[in-house]
């Protein structure tokens, strides 16, 4: 058989190139020994750096084209292949393959030459035909071996997985939920597990439950509020093994006249609510009771301009975090700050950004933004060293979106800018996304309304894009570290062994 000269490229019905794949094994090869393999129709390009693969099997089963010289050996899901040649695989939807190269080295002992064996192994799996589809260069950093992720476009039902990736921007775990909806707030958690919010996404608030899978995609637990459903933005697991949620809330008649808005007006607050593992209700905290629709101003006079009709969204959360000290840390968008509040008694112990109140801390060395230091933000993460970071929208603001990280201080009652970035490629983010640090200075972030998910190293360089295709958002994007690549896969074969 003769080789072509250029790896065969299939494109998919989602657009997404198979780029490419071509490579021959960099191996310490004895003379007689050499494997010269190409596939066809998989992402990204084969490499002997690269373990894992996905191919668009519904629309073009891969072709592994091979050529074996002097003992080496090539297998197919342990089964050798005799002379290599061309061979088309037939695999479902999950399936996997692994091709696997033998071919001696030579290595130099005290005694002499001694012939061994060295393997390379490529797995690849069929992706679904409406798995989200991604372009990915450059590489996570060591810190991130996984990110959790999903596609969020207000108003369809397309895209509904929720996805894992690896370094080099492959799904490796997916799990589908019900046709019409859409997953957010992908996470890993503790017991090796993924979570996730599912439900019909129609506007940039949406209800359903919480569940949390094993890796092999069985329903383990569901989470759900007590009243109105739980909202995607955050459920956060707490360090006591109960869970933190988000719901909604409606007053019927407010008073919004300190504002100019008359009569009387139906309002959103948000509610905190923290249950157990079978969804009892242990605590729960209102805005209602120490927010003032004040404070919502700008937010509420541009809503009323543009969806008078509906009720006001005064306050908007959009992610939780637990400070270790008895208090969560909230972020706001429609007050454009954050809040420490203090578990025990529902005060709230300090404001960052936002109107003035008497909880307002001193902003220290972000002048140029004054007075707007935080607009329509995500994301607030408490960091080790005790600063918190966030994904600063600037909507609403014409602002660029940045990344900061903050150090408050509680006895001076200040918080200073410590780190501050934005990337020249995006210059606009209406809602969602996030920003996550991690402990070697380098950054994993989601863009948002911009369809990139990046990572940055210390220096704020790039160092990893992966582009979400068809203009998918992406709501946000959480690093995964303790999990073994051998659990995912795993997972996933058994996944796709229960779905046969």
């Amino acid at each position: 058989m003769t080789l072509p000269k250029k790896a065969l490229c299939i494109f998919t019905l989602l657009t997404l190139p198979a780029l490419c794949a071509t490579s021959t094994p960099s191996l310490a090869a004895s003379k007689k020994d050499q494997v010269i393999l190409r596939v066809s129709s998989i992402q990204p390009g084969l490499s002997s750096q690269v373990e894992d693969y996905v191919t668009r099997c519904t629309t073009a089963q891969p072709t592994i084209y091979a050529r074996l010289f002097g003992r080496a050996r090539l297998l197919l899901n342990g089964h050798s292949i005799r002379g290599g040649g061309k061979r088309t695989l037939s695999l479902r939807p999950n399936q996997r393959v692994v091709l696997s190269t033998q071919v001696r080295v030579r290595t130099k002992t005290k005694r002499g030459v001694r012939l061994r064996w060295k393997n390379n192994e490529y797995s690849i799996r069929c992706a679904p035909s409406n798995l989200p589809a991604y372009l990915a260069s450059g590489k996570l950093p060591s810190s991130i071996p996984f990110l959790a992720i999903s596609s969020n476009t207000i108003g369809t039902g397309s895209y509904p997985y929720a996805v894992v990736v690896d370094r080099n921007g492959t799904p490796v775990w997916w799990k589908k939920i019900p046709d019409g909806e859409q997953a957010a707030d992908v996470k890993y958690l503790p017991g090796g597990k993924i979570g996730f919010w599912h439900g019909a996404l129609t506007s940039d608030r949406a209800m359903g439950p919480f569940d949390i899978f094993g890796l092999d995609g069985k329903l383990q637990t569901r989470l759900l509020t007590s009243g109105e459903q739980g909202d995607q933005h955050e459920t956060l697991p707490a360090k006591d093994g109960t869970f933190y949620r988000l719901i909604t809330s409606i007053r019927p008649a407010v008073d919004f006249s300190s504002l100019g808005i008359t009569p009387l007006h139906a309002a959103q607050d948000n509610q905190i609510q923290q249950l157990d593992s079978h969804s009892k209700l242990l605590w729960s905290w209102s805005s209602q009771d120490h927010i003032l629709p004040e404070e919502s101003g700008f937010w509420v006079n541009l809503l009323n301009s543009v969806f008078p009709q509906n009720p006001f969204d005064l306050v908007h959360f959009n992610s939780i975090e637990e400070d270790g000290k008895g208090g969560l840390i909230i972020s706001s968008r429609h007050t454009d700050a954050i809040y420490r509040i203090n578990r025990a008694d529902g005060t709230i112990s300090w404001k960052l950004g936002g109107t003035h109140t008497d909880k307002s801390l001193t902003i220290l060395g972000d002048d140029s933004y004054a007075p707007y230091h935080l607009a329509g933000q995500h994301d607030a993460r408490l960091l080790p060293d005790g600063t918190i970071s966030v994904f600063d929208n600037g909507s609403g603001r014409g602002q660029q979106p940045r990344i900061l990280r903050w150090r408050i201080n509680t006895q001076n009652k200040t918080a200073q800018i410590v780190e501050s970035f934005s990337d020249p490629q995006v210059t606009f983010s209406a809602a969602g996304g996030s920003a996550r640090r991690m402990g070697d200075g380098s950054w994993v972030i989601s863009w948002s309304n911009k369809p990139l998910i990046k990572a940055y190293n210390h220096l704020h360089q790039t160092i990893f894009t992966l582009q979400l295709l068809n203009h998918q958002p992406s709501y946000r994007a959480a690093p995964i570290t303790n999990l073994q690549r051998s659990q995912l896969i795993r997972g996933m074969d058994q996944a796709a062994k229960g779905s046969h």
